[in-house]
């Protein structure tokens, strides 16, 4: 369950999202509604992880409850949401890629145009993309995680898959930072 509550005095918003409640910075927040995404995906928190870059530099996380992420009813659908939904369920502590992040891109049954970036020594999924143009060379990836018992995704360039390891650090460390004392600790 999601819940948004009035401003807060830094004139930021207070959410709660399955008993953690955050208190995010008015500079972070994305208003509105995302044109492009299902209006099912607009319940959960939506925050840009650096605000004062560039527009199209900017990484959007969403961050949300298990329940409507990853549908117990049915299986998900990647095995990059199955392994989000598995340690979110389980309250693993939330993950962190180590130092020796090396990942290989593998097309999608010789789609050029769809590809997915994964861990050289296990073969986890870290990032899914799709190619901005038919060339294939720039893209739009998203990489799928979990914060205690709550799941995001984050959203960034096919060119900042090789930095995934600290972008993952600052997006715990921002919900770490906003998170209110007393809040859930799963």
């Amino acid at each position: 369950m999601m819940t948004v509550s009035g401003c807060n005095v830094s004139g930021g918003k207070t959410v709660e999202i399955d008993g953690h409640v955050f208190e995010v910075p008015k500079e972070h927040l994305v208003e509105g509604t995302i044109p492009w995404l299902p209006a099912s995906q607009s319940e959960g928190l939506k925050f840009v992880i650096n605000p004062r870059a560039q527009l199209k530099e900017q990484m959007i996380v969403t961050i949300e409850s298990i329940a409507t992420t990853c549908r117990p009813k049915s299986a998900p659908a990647s095995g990059q949401l199955a392994s989000a939904c598995s340690a979110a369920l389980q309250g693993v502590a939330s993950e962190q890629v180590g130092r020796n992040f090396m990942v290989e891109k593998v097309h999608r049954d010789g789609d050029l145009t769809q590809w997915e970036y994964r861990l050289k020594d296990d073969g986890t999924v870290v990032a899914s993309c799709y190619a901005l143009s038919d060339a294939g060379k720039a893209g739009l990836c998203t990489s799928l995680g979990h914060y205690k018992s709550l799941v995001y995704s984050v959203g960034l360039r096919d060119s900042d898959v090789q930095r995934l390891p600290s972008i993952r650090e600052k997006v715990h460390d921002l919900l770490q930072s906003w998170e209110k004392a007393g809040g859930n600790k799963s």
